[in-house]
């Protein structure tokens, strides 16, 4: 083969077979240096065998264009000519029956990112029911997920993980398990489905997943954390690798293990993955239940809904709905959507659009027979309100708990439920209804509903419905200029510069009495950064009170490598039963909890000194000194009539790895270790995960 074949790419390699014209250096340059510098890689045509002569052949526009309009690829940064047209030419062009182990396992990653975000006219990308058995063959461990370390007795891994209830035993278990289709063919379906029970989602990425929810994607960048895309991919390749695993014995899947997997795909935010499962359980004849059709309507739902593009840009106005309808049509970049305000095309509205979806889903569900719950109907709360149809939500509230969209003066209260009612609300409506409303800018009806529903049925509001409240009053309480605010109904439900306070006070009152976390912090600082110099001390205020929330953190982040050197010594004699990935993880998400707050708090800092300052103000080396840890190497500031500020606080950072830090932390752990037990013996109970990220679900 000649040394042109290997350079324009599989697909074009067929069609010139050993045929190649005449071309000149300069032609032979495939990408110019513009999409060099981007990484792309465009080809300019390929070579067409005649059966007279040879000639240059264009390629098609139309049939790229209409290649960029129905794949919409999940990864953001993936050129819509480079790799994601690349799989599909290779899947429609003649090839064998199988392609090997090996070519999967190569093309598996990148397959997969794009089946997992993939929406196709009927919200699904065609082909992609059978690309998940050609993925799940290719034997590779993921990319990212689990970390390099040697194979152990898996067989014995399994048994100590389900008696102990260890899921990342069991995780690194079965995936060396995989070569093994012997072992995985005969563990009984009752164990497997425990298996898989075990592995659930929500104990391996939802404390990841919800602390990235409050990281943008520069922040991410600057903390050199993994994307949260990449977690979510790798952890649902690994679960549909070792499901694969056991298909490929013969072995049936139950109802139960259906419902793990369509779980999986609803945590991770794949319609793609959710409804190729669907499509699969159909063809078992597999009997659905109520659960499955809640999961199916989760993952539609909430498809995208966790990467960084997506949730930045709930906000229904008439500007997001029109370009929501048309994207689909123009195949617009993500670049483009940026630029443009354009909202990511996470779901789409009108014909075909996220209710239409949703409602298809119940309509399937009331003809099987399912009993819906209060569980199905938050779900279809949440899909009318992202399309902004609020008369839906508002029929749904009225028919099942009399809850209506305006109190009329001989009101009655909400409909008596018994508490073992299946629609019998719980703080997932609570919290439904303050999104759903909040995105809709109509967030003092949204309180009030909240109220009236708590009182009714004794339900607690949660600190994250609070958090929803002042994220979405500071948003409408937001000045709009410049092109934003040229935005179609950009100032709909706009709300006065005070409201955030107001919640805040609220919130700390009784009878509600909730402690507030560094991210609620942020709110309530940033509204008082954005006015003048005459709120400079509530802000200050705000910034010392937050800021403390720091020392406890760290405190559980030492006393959580204290009990991992503890049990690591343990593990060396042969005494700790566990797996130390358990430990392992806490103190990676302590740690990544701690970062995410200082980053914050640092922020905040980085806002008041953008301030310019009053001549007689000379709090500011006061709030340094407070806030030492926080504060950038190099402080600039400006006061009126005195002019710039600059001095050194201390030597500049030494950023150190993710391994360096952690020896660090484990040393300070080691040498303060008397003071650490005796600050959490004060402490308590108290831990930074669980009051930061699991409280009261939404």
């Amino acid at each position: 083969m000649s040394s042109f074949l290997p350079r324009v790419g599989i697909l074009e390699s067929r069609i010139a077979s050993g045929a190649r014209s005449a071309q000149s250096a300069k032609r032979k340059r495939w990408t110019c240096p513009q999409c060099q510098l981007k990484g792309v890689q465009q080809r300019r045509g390929v070579v067409a065998l005649d059966s007279t002569k040879q000639q240059f052949r264009k390629p098609d526009r139309r049939k790229s264009l209409r290649t960029k309009a129905t794949l919409s690829p999940f990864d953001e940064h993936l050129p819509a000519d480079g790799a994601v047209k690349d799989w599909v030419e290779l899947k429609n062009a003649a090839k064998p029956s199988r392609p090997s182990d090996s070519q999967l396992a190569s093309q598996a990653p990148e397959k997969w990112d794009g089946m997992m975000g993939s929406i196709g006219q009927d919200g699904l990308n065609p082909g992609g029911t059978n690309e998940i058995d050609e993925l799940a063959e290719a034997r590779k461990p993921p990319r990212h997920y689990l970390p390099d370390r040697p194979k152990m007795d898996y067989q014995v891994g399994v048994e100590t993980a389900l008696r102990t209830k260890d899921p990342e035993l069991l995780l690194q278990a079965m995936v060396d398990a995989l070569t093994d289709l012997d072992y995985i063919h005969s563990i009984p379906g009752p164990t497997f489905t425990e298996i898989l029970t075990l592995l659930d989602p929500e104990l391996f990425i939802a404390d990841l997943r919800d602390i990235h929810q409050k990281i943008s994607e520069n922040t991410q960048q600057w903390l050199g954390l993994a994307p949260l895309k990449q977690i979510l991919n790798d952890f649902s390749y690994t679960f549909e690798k070792i499901i694969m695993a056991r298909r490929q014995t013969g072995q049936e899947l139950s109802l139960n293990d259906y419902r793990i997997r369509l779980k999986c795909a609803a945590a991770v935010g794949s319609i793609g993955l959710a409804r190729s499962i669907w499509v699969k359980m159909k063809s078992s004849n597999t009997i659905l239940d109520t659960q499955c059709y809640n999961y199916l309507l989760e993952a539609t739902v909430l498809n995208r809904h966790y990467l960084p593009e997506s949730r930045r840009r709930e906000r229904v106005l008439p500007f997001t709905l029109k370009w929501r309808k048309l994207r689909a049509s123009t195949g617009l970049s993500e670049k483009a959507i940026r630029n443009q305000y354009i909202p990511s095309q996470s779901f789409r509205v009108g014909p075909g659009g996220i209710t239409d979806q949703v409602n298809a889903v119940f309509r399937e569900m009331l003809f099987t027979e399912s009993l819906p719950n209060e569980e199905t109907f938050v779900r279809l709360i949440e899909g009318y309100g992202r399309e902004g149809d609020m008369d839906g939500v508002f029929q749904i509230l009225q028919n099942l708990w009399n809850v209506p969209k305006i109190l009329p003066a001989d009101y009655s209260g909400v409909k008596q439920l018994p508490k073992d009612s299946p629609i019998y609300p719980s703080g997932r409506l609570l919290g439904a209804v303050a999104h759903v409303f909040g995105i809709n800018n109509r967030v003092p009806q949204a309180m009030q509903l909240v109220d009236l529903i708590s009182r009714g049925y004794g339900i607690e509001i949660s600190a994250k419905i609070w958090a929803l409240f002042l994220e979405w009053a500071f948003i409408l309480s937001k000045g709009r200029h410049h092109r934003e605010g040229k935005q179609v109904g950009a100032r709909e439900g706009q709300m006065r510069e005070g409201t955030v306070t107001e919640i805040w006070n609220t919130m700390i009152s009784p009878p509600y009495n909730i402690t507030p976390t560094i991210p609620m912090y942020d709110f309530i600082v940033k509204q008082y950064g954005r006015h003048g110099s005459a709120w400079t001390d509530y802000m200050v205020h705000y910034m010392v009170e937050g800021a403390q929330l720091l020392g406890p953190q760290r405190v559980a982040l030492l006393g959580a490598l204290l009990e991992l050197t503890k049990a690591e010594d343990l593990a060396k004699r042969g005494k700790y039963p566990f797996s130390l990935r358990n430990l392992e993880r806490r103190v990676e998400v302590l740690e990544l909890l701690r970062r995410r707050n200082h980053k914050t708090v640092r922020k905040w800092v980085d806002l008041f000194l953008r301030r310019n300052f009053k001549s007689d103000y000379n709090e500011i080396p006061r709030l340094i000194s407070q806030l030492e840890w926080c504060v950038p190497d190099h402080i600039k500031y400006t006061i009126e009539d005195v002019g710039t500020i600059e001095f050194s606080v201390r030597e500049p950072e030494h950023h150190l790895s993710d391994e360096q830090r952690f020896e660090w932390y484990r040393a300070q752990a080691l040498k303060n270790r008397t003071l650490i037990e005796r600050i959490l013996e004060d402490v308590g109970d108290y831990d930074p995960i669980e009051e930061e990220l699991s409280r009261t679900s939404v």
